[in-house]
């Protein structure tokens, strides 16, 4: 059971080297360590050659001109010669424990499509902020395809993509990463590897996701139109492919948990983020701010700002209908999870 590590990156190069040294301190090395430079224009290629110098499992690449991300993902695919394959981007980091624990599970259960754990929230600065909001779905162990449904059910989408290690044959049938999917597109074919296969999972946070507004996904968000359609579009999938393994199980509630997401994070990407920096960056910057009146100001202005997000979250639970899937995850039992 070989493992394959597939960074790509672009134009990253203050997170590079952090990126690269976090997967080389695993406590399980990776069989190979594919680096792809999706044609930089900053110093990237120069980082990546130096590292390439001193470890004989990295296997630079470097594209002459920028593909994008998910063809980077692709192209990372076949490339790869290992039995299971593991992503990361330049801006994110693996943590401790991610390689071994993972392929321990999977080597207790080949059946499994992939193994997912939890992750944490990082800013731009790396220092850590809070757990992602995905749900603890399991205990650790393997869970089988009819359970994966009825996880699908009761959570929408709940797998986290940085910290997905694939069997890699299990993601070529699954065609892959689509590129009508944007960043939902490891999402979307973890969860149909997960229909398929099975899953292993591990309810520890094993990967950190940086905030980043330069970063794709945040990019995409910010464009309404296009996420809104990428999500009808995954929706879709999901749709499909469940119907077709479980044609008497639909699923319609994905696409409602989905929209809900979304509209928290574009108005926390739009709103609440600007608000917390004029608070927190600009207003200290006036001398006054040190008065009775700046502070009572301040202290008005952070609780308005959350009880404004506090709002908007009302607003679009209601709105997608979200309490009849809240309502069934506090009745449905625990999915049971096969351990060795």
């Amino acid at each position: 059971m070989n493992l394959s590590v597939v960074l790509t990156s672009y134009n990253h190069s203050r997170f590079l080297s952090r990126a690269i040294q976090a997967i080389l301190e695993q406590s399980l090395s990776p069989d190979e360590f594919i680096i792809i430079d999706d044609a930089s224009t900053d110093n990237s290629v120069e980082i990546i050659r130096e590292y390439a110098r001193s470890n004989g499992t990295i296997r630079p690449v470097q594209n002459e001109t920028n593909r994008g991300v998910i063809s980077a993902l692709n192209q990372g695919l076949y490339l790869a010669r290992g039995d299971y394959v593991i992503y990361a981007t330049a801006d994110d980091l693996v943590l401790p424990g991610l390689f071994e624990e993972s392929m321990g599970l999977l080597r207790h259960y080949p059946e499994a499509g992939l193994c997912s754990a939890l992750a944490t929230v990082i800013n731009e600065e790396g220092v850590p902020l809070h757990r992602l909001p995905s749900p603890i779905v399991a205990r650790q162990g393997f869970v089988s395809p009819r359970h994966a449904l009825q996880l699908l059910h009761r959570y929408a989408t709940w797998l986290v993509g940085n910290t997905a290690v694939f069997r890699r044959d299990a993601l070529l049938e699954a065609g892959g990463f689509s590129p009508d999917l944007g960043p939902l597109c490891d999402t979307v074919v973890s969860q149909v590897i997960a229909l398929r296969h099975g899953f292993c999972f591990i309810p520890r946070p094993l990967a950190a996701v940086r905030l980043s507004e330069s970063s794709y996904s945040s990019r995409v968000i910010r464009d309404a139109r296009r996420s809104l359609e990428v999500m009808r579009r995954a929706a879709d999938v999901i749709h499909r492919v469940s119907g077709e393994l479980f044609p008497e199980d639909p699923v319609p509630q994905v696409e409602k948990d989905w929209l809900y997401t979304y509209g928290v994070t574009l108005w926390r990407e739009e709103v609440f983020y600007r608000q917390r920096l004029f608070v927190e960056k600009t207003l200290p910057l006036f001398k006054s701010q040190s008065s009775w009146l700046s502070r009572l100001f301040l202290s008005g202005f952070k609780l308005a700002t959350y009880v404004q997000e506090f709002l908007v979250r009302v607003y679009f639970f209601i709105m997608f209908a979200r309490w009849r899937a809240f309502i069934k995850r506090g009745l449905t039992p625990r999915v049971p999870v096969q351990r060795k």
